[in-house]
C-alpha cells in the first residue's frame, strides 16, 4: 500500500451530514470539496445519525460518479462504521476511513486482515494514548501499515500535543483529524507536526444556521488560509527536516 504526495495535496475534506439528508445538497457539498482538495471523503454510517439525515448508498454513488466525471483526479474514500460499508468502500472507491466508533470490533478486526491491501485509514478517535493498550494487537503494532487518524475534543479541551508525539514514537504514519470549527489548534497541530495527511470536515453554512456538524466543521471560505500555511510551512521543512516537532521527538 502506498500514500503519494505532500501534505498539501493530502488534505482530504469530509462531507460528514451537514447536508441534513438532502440529495441536491450532498452533491452540492461533493462537488464543492473536490474542488478545493484532492482527496475527499463521503460518510456512510448504520448508526448514530438520525434516519432523516441519512443517505442511501445509491445517492452515494451518484455522488461519486458525478465527482469523478468533473474531477477525474480527485480520491474518493468512504467514511463507515460497518462491515457492509467497508466492502462498498473496496468495491466502488480509492480508499476507507473506519469510524473511530467501530475502532475495535470483530467485524474491523476481519475486514482490515481480508482486505490488507486496501488502503485505509483507522480512526483512534481521541488521542488518548492509554486507549492504545485496549486495542487489538493488530493496531499497536510498530509497524502496523495502515496510517492512523488522530482527533481533538470537538469544543477544543484536553488539546494535547503530547499524545500526537507518542503517537509518532509508535506508528510509522499519523494523520490529523480536525474537529472544531475554529483553525487555531489545526495551524498549531500542523506547524508542530508533519502530517502524512490531514481530514477536515467541511461545511458550508455560517455560524446561524443549523447542522449537525457545525461544531466540528471548518468554513469552506477557511480553507485558502490553512492551504497557503501548509504550502509555507512545507517549503520550510523542504529546507529543514527537523523543522517538526515530531522530528525532534523520534
Amino acid at each position: 500500500m502506498h500514500f503519494e504526495g505532500n501534505m498539501i495535496n493530502d488534505i482530504i475534506l469530509e462531507v460528514g451530514y451537514n447536508h441534513l439528508g438532502s440529495e441536491k445538497l450532498f452533491l452540492n457539498y461533493a462537488k464543492i470539496a473536490a474542488a478545493n482538495a484532492n482527496s475527499i471523503t463521503f460518510q456512510y454510517r448504520s448508526t448514530g445519525v438520525e434516519q432523516s439525515l441519512k443517505l442511501g448508498l445509491g445517492i452515494v454513488l451518484e455522488g461519486l460518479e458525478i465527482v469523478c466525471s468533473v474531477f477525474p483526479n480527485c480520491r474518493i474514500g468512504l467514511a463507515v462504521d460497518s462491515l457492509d460499508g467497508f466492502e462498498a468502500a473496496v468495491t466502488n472507491f480509492d480508499f476507507c476511513k473506519v469510524l473511530s466508533v467501530s475502532s475495535n470490533s470483530d467485524w474491523c478486526i476481519d475486514a482490515l486482515n481480508k482486505y490488507s491491501e486496501f488502503p485505509t485509514y483507522f480512526s483512534l478517535g481521541l488521542t488518548n494514548i492509554n486507549q492504545l493498550s485496549q486495542l487489538h494487537p493488530l493496531f499497536t503494532n510498530p509497524k502496523f501499515s495502515f496510517p492512523i487518524y488522530t482527533s481533538f475534543l470537538k469544543d477544543g479541551s484536553d488539546i494535547s500535543h503530547y499524545e500526537i508525539s507518542e503517537l509518532f514514537r509508535r506508528f510509522n504514519r499519523v494523520c490529523y483529524g480536525h474537529h472544531q470549527s475554529s483553525t487555531s489548534s489545526l495551524i498549531a497541530s500542523l506547524g508542530a507536526f508533519d502530517f502524512q495527511h490531514v481530514f477536515i470536515y467541511l461545511t458550508l453554512f455560517s455560524e446561524k444556521q443549523y447542522n449537525p456538524d457545525s461544531c466540528h466543521s471548518l468554513d469552506v471560505r477557511e480553507l485558502d488560509y490553512v492551504k497557503s500555511f501548509c504550502q509555507k510551512t512545507q517549503a520550510m521543512r523542504s529546507q529543514d527536516p527537523r523543522s517538526s516537532y515530531a522530528q525532534f521527538s523520534g
